[in-house]
């Protein structure tokens, strides 16, 4: 992946979010649970911008891509379901199972207790360490270091208790929308650091190598479990969910899926010099 095509999308989710408008699918999206000669279609919810998890790609079959997709896709075909994903913001994603605006939540998903009262969540597929990113040059080598420091985050995860009860208290003009607008904060330099999870923050600066990022990590910070999260109560597609999981685990389509998408070379889009979103 070139600068020139991960700027293109970051830059229009920026604007979709100070505009403030509702999300537009760029994929298919029934207007609820279907069945037809092809099974089952369960529809997916996912944020705009987190990879290397989930993001927007209009060329892609799916109209998205990511970890979670590919993941979710092979859980599907083990299962014998169908899959059509929708586009979202951040904010009031985890409502969406309840009042019937999808029924799977995917992109990164940090399983937390406060989010159980809303959703149920499926067996973890994946852990992640909470990181702070920081210019080379910076003399931040410890969450302790962070202290006084100006530390973005993104708004409304598990970062903001994080950053709360490690470096001191997040503050309201450093909160932002995605994870990639915190670590553009600090490309900008109108940040210190940037707090995230080690997953997407890898992404970005393996992708982003010529701004001279790196990562510190705390290993007194319990590593937190990734799953995907359904309407409380749904039995059936929970069940389908974990026993695909299960599958692809054995089969060894998950160490492949980890490999391309969260490896030392994350997956780069074939059509980067000229796809735009």
């Amino acid at each position: 992946m070139t600068k020139s095509w991960i700027l293109a999308p970051m830059v229009a989710v920026v604007l979709s979010a100070c505009g403030g408008g509702e999300s537009q699918p760029v994929a298919s999206n029934t207007p609820a649970t279907t069945t037809s000669e092809n099974g089952v279609t369960y529809r997916v919810a996912i944020e705009e911008t987190y990879p290397p998890f989930v993001q927007s790609c209009p060329t892609c079959p799916n109209g998205a891509e990511g970890f979670d997709i590919d993941l979710l896709n092979a859980i599907a075909q083990k299962e014998g379901f169908q899959l059509t994903y929708k586009l979202v913001l951040w904010e009031g994603i985890f409502d969406l199972p309840e009042n019937g605006g999808t029924d799977i939540i995917a992109g990164g998903l940090s399983v937390t207790d406060e989010r159980k009262t809303k959703v149920d969540f499926t067996d973890s597929y994946y852990e992640t360490s909470t990181v702070l990113a920081v210019p080379q040059s910076s003399s931040i080598q410890s969450f302790a270091d962070a202290k006084g420091k100006k530390v973005a985050y993104q708004v409304n995860t598990s970062m903001v208790d994080t950053l709360r009860n490690k470096v001191g208290e997040p503050a309201k003009d450093l909160g932002f929308d995605s994870a990639w607008l915190t670590i553009k904060s600090v490309m900008a330099k109108q940040s210190d650091a940037a707090i995230g999870h080690s997953g997407s923050f890898h992404y970005f600066v393996t992708q982003y190598k010529d701004e001279g990022l790196r990562l510190v990590y705390d290993d007194t910070l319990p590593k937190e479990p990734s799953a995907f999260a359904i309407k409380k109560g749904n039995t059936e597609l929970l069940e389908k969910l974990n026993r695909g999981l299960a599958a692809v685990k054995a089969d060894g389509t998950w160490d492949k899926l980890k490999d391309k998408w969260l490896g030392d070379k994350p997956h780069v889009h074939s059509d980067s010099e000229s796809h735009t979103h």
